[in-house]
């Protein structure tokens, strides 16, 4: 069954302003404000997985958070393109990333358990 577009648009307003509007406004109520960034990388990783339907795949992550970027603002594909990390890995190699997704939502994800 084709869907109209309104339908879809009706889909992810029901995501948006349902749990994850409310999560995000509870968080800034509640001064949680690594919790707000936090939920607003993983929830773009959430909406981009939605839209590619990969939500919930292996090794899907990065491309569901750069599948969202595509319908921000111009500025977040701009700095998305722009940034390039150098980090280490559990075995000591040096490895190279880009992108808001391994900078901020990564780094966000990973390093608060250290």
């Amino acid at each position: 069954m084709q869907r109209s577009k309104w339908q879809i648009i009706d889909y992810f307003h029901q995501f948006l302003f349902g749990f994850i509007y409310h999560d995000i406004e509870r968080c800034i109520e509640a001064k949680a404000n690594y919790v707000v960034a936090l939920a607003l990388l993983s929830y773009t990783e959430y909406i981009g997985g939605l839209i590619s339907g990969n939500l919930g795949l292996k090794y899907k992550a990065k491309d569901n958070f750069d599948k969202a970027l595509e319908y921000f603002p111009d500025e977040y594909r701009n700095i998305n393109s722009t940034i390039q990390i150098e980090y280490e890995d559990d075995k000591g190699n040096i490895k190279t990333d880009t992108g808001i997704y391994s900078l901020y939502r990564c780094g966000m994800v990973h390093e608060y358990f250290y």
